[in-house]
């Protein structure tokens, strides 16, 4: 995001030493979601117990993190299938949409190109 925001900043004619700044005030702003497939990683990097990806696995449960200021934090947890819990996260990314600048609003998906299909429908 912030490479958006720099090249952004050098088009509309800014100076090299404005867009540093204006960076470090921005990434205060910044947040971002990101949905884990599943228990497993984090319990890999143990950030959760045994217990609870045994449990998350068998209930399909979903970890939604949210990340703001450079620190992670479990947004929520969503049992289902992948649509569901998608729908649950794009209805919460739109409530707040009165918050959010819409030219700043990015997607990303990794090695899910059916998942990024159908988000764009």
């Amino acid at each position: 995001m912030n490479v958006f925001i720099a090249v952004q900043a050098a088009e509309e004619g800014k100076s090299a030493l404005y867009i540093p700044d204006l960076l470090r005030r921005k990434r205060e702003h910044i947040q971002f979601n990101v949905l884990v497939k599943g228990l497993e990683y984090l319990y890999k990097s143990g950030r959760v117990s045994n217990i609870h990806q045994l449990l998350g696995s068998m209930l399909r449960i979903r970890p939604i993190i949210y990340v703001n200021h450079g620190k992670g934090l479990f947004s929520c947890k969503i049992s289902g299938n992948k649509k569901r819990v998608l729908r649950k996260l794009l209805d919460s990314i739109l409530s707040q949409v009165h918050r959010i600048e819409q030219d700043q609003i990015s997607i990303a998906q990794s090695m899910e190109k059916d998942t990024a299909e159908w988000i764009q429908r």
